[in-house]
């Protein structure tokens, strides 16, 4: 069964604590998150890349807890492989589920277009833009020494991220794999 949130969202305003609460219950133990600069994707805090979970309560972390400031999961090795692939073209979500299943049951986020999905990741696994057969570029995989947000609203839109997820955990993604259901993914778009 899947279920939609919108971590942070209060009646009828956005609180960031909330969205921190939130993440912390949802999200992995080993999950490091970092607070982002209000109406921004950019992290809040100067050496943010060593965030980990255990930082979670930091007082430093807390104080960055205001307004309308998202959050981010700070990617791959900061939190035990988590990961986000992130594609950027809403019409390659479907078929994206379609040639790689396991992201069907991945908690998904929605943002302003396309999504990211949580997905865990090799050790010392880096980042890398996702591109098509035609060398079009579909988004990217968000990986050691990135972050992604999480929570938070849109700076583009305004509009509040959302989560589609199940009770499934986060799924293990093969990179060969990833690359093979990259390549059925556009030829399906096709």
């Amino acid at each position: 069964m899947l279920f939609r949130s919108t971590p942070g969202w209060v009646g009828d305003r956005y609180d960031v604590r909330a969205a921190w609460r939130w993440l912390c219950a949802v999200l992995p133990a080993d999950a490091a998150l970092v607070p982002l600069v209000q109406h921004s994707k950019r992290p809040a805090l100067k050496g943010w890349p060593a965030l980990r979970a255990r930082d979670r309560a930091q007082p430093e972390l807390q104080s960055a807890l205001v307004g309308q400031a998202g959050v981010g999961l700070v990617c791959g090795d900061a939190s035990q492989g988590v990961g986000m692939l992130d594609l950027d073209v809403d019409s390659a979500v479907a078929a994206m589920e379609v040639a790689l299943p396991t992201l069907a049951e991945a908690p998904r986020i929605h943002g302003a277009r396309g999504c990211k999905w949580l997905v865990r990741l090799p050790a010392g696994c880096r980042g890398m833009a996702l591109l098509g057969p035609d060398g079009g570029r579909l988004g990217e995989l968000l990986a050691t020494g990135q972050q992604g947000v999480v929570a938070g609203l849109h700076p583009d839109t305004g509009v509040p991220y959302s989560w589609l997820r199940s009770e499934q955990s986060i799924p293990v993604v093969d990179l060969t794999e990833l690359h093979e259901a990259l390549a059925r993914c556009a030829v399906q778009q096709g």
